[in-house]
Parts: structure tokens; C-alpha cells; sequence
């Protein structure tokens, strides 16, 4: 997903991003976090936090499917909707 989005746009934004304009939900940014709960060995939060992230992925991948577009801002932070083509089997929708 985020391949073809820099694809499209010719620069990279965060999944992070992309949720936040697209959904509308504010994704923890939990990447020190993440380290330290590794380290600590709790796997418990890591698998919490890559099954939220999964959830995620799925949604916006299913806006992206449903509407034909995300929403992002560019540079200058402006909203934008960057059309996109993708879709699913009826058994993962």
C-alpha cells in the first residue's frame, strides 16, 4: 500500500498519515514504545499493537477499495485525494 501510494506521488508518506486523513483516527506513535516492550519481553503489548495496526491496514484498505481513493495533505497541507485502484475477494471485504 504505501508503495503505491509513493508510486503515485513520487514521496513517501506514513501509514501513520494516511490513517489519520483517511479514517480519521490518531495512530499511536509507539515505535520507542515498541523497542522497550521488546526488550522487557512483552509480547503482550507488541502483539496488541501489530493487531491494531492490522485492523488499521485492513480499513484503509477497504476505504481505499469502497471509495477509490485516500486522502492525504501534501507538502504545503493542503487535503488531497489520491485515487486509487485496488480490490478485494468478496471472502476478505
Amino acid at each position: 500500500m504505501l508503495d503505491d501510494v509513493q508510486h503515485a506521488l513520487g514521496y513517501r508518506l506514513s501509514f501513520r498519515h494516511l490513517v489519520l486523513e483517511t479514517l480519521g483516527i490518531e495512530r499511536p506513535d509507539d515505535s520507542i514504545d515498541t523497542l522497550q516492550w521488546y526488550r522487557q519481553g512483552d509480547m503482550e503489548r507488541l502483539l496488541q499493537m501489530c493487531r491494531r495496526d492490522i485492523d488499521l491496514l485492513r480499513d484503509l484498505a477497504r476505504y481505499g477499495c469502497r471509495t477509490g481513493s485516500l486522502q492525504y495533505r501534501d507538502r504545503s497541507g493542503t487535503c488531497k485525494t489520491l485515487p486509487v485502484s485496488w480490490q478485494f475477494a468478496e471472502d476478505y471485504a
